[in-house]
């Protein structure tokens, strides 16, 4: 139907070009449709080179020279194909997938020396928490001469 109806409709009132020639313009030297055509979001890099997008962290990897980009500002790229891209004032930087979650490392307190440690203030200095004391079932109780458990005294004042 409609195959029928488009022919009949440009006989009647299609008009030709004044000029024949394509109306597009060439395209430049160097484009790059990926940096044109996709999504763009600012973020700032993390302390360890990670850069978090939605659910994706992404690790920057040295280079020109740089070994870390942390706290630096960069713009991510999500492409229409799904992939994506981080660049750094205008330059793509080399990005490989990092771990969900870095890992916390804790110590242990099993009252063993660690080898190479001299004494008790390296042993403190390696500590990353402190521990904390178990605590017991029993509330605390306050002792008999506690302030709140003297007799209660009104003042009245017959001034």
């Amino acid at each position: 139907m409609l195959w029928d109806f488009l022919p009949r409709f440009n006989e009647r009132f299609a008009v030709p070009a004044r000029e024949p020639d394509l109306a597009y313009r060439p395209v430049p030297d160097g484009f790059n449709p990926d940096e044109v055509f996709c999504f763009k979001y600012e973020r700032s890099v993390g302390k360890d080179n990670v850069l978090r997008f939605g659910v994706h962290r992404l690790q920057i990897m040295p280079t020109n020279g740089r070994l870390s980009y942390a706290k630096a500002h960069v713009e991510i790229h999500e492409r229409m194909n799904c992939s994506l891209a981080v660049y750094y004032k205008g330059q793509c930087l080399l990005t490989k997938s990092a771990p969900p979650e870095a890992p916390v490392l804790r110590i242990r307190n099993t009252g063993r020396f660690i080898s190479g440690a001299s004494n008790s203030r390296d042993l403190a200095s390696c500590a990353a928490t402190k521990t904390a004391k178990p605590r017991t079932g029993r509330p605390y109780k306050p002792a008999p001469n506690y302030p709140w458990r003297w007799p209660f005294r009104v003042h009245i004042d017959r001034g």
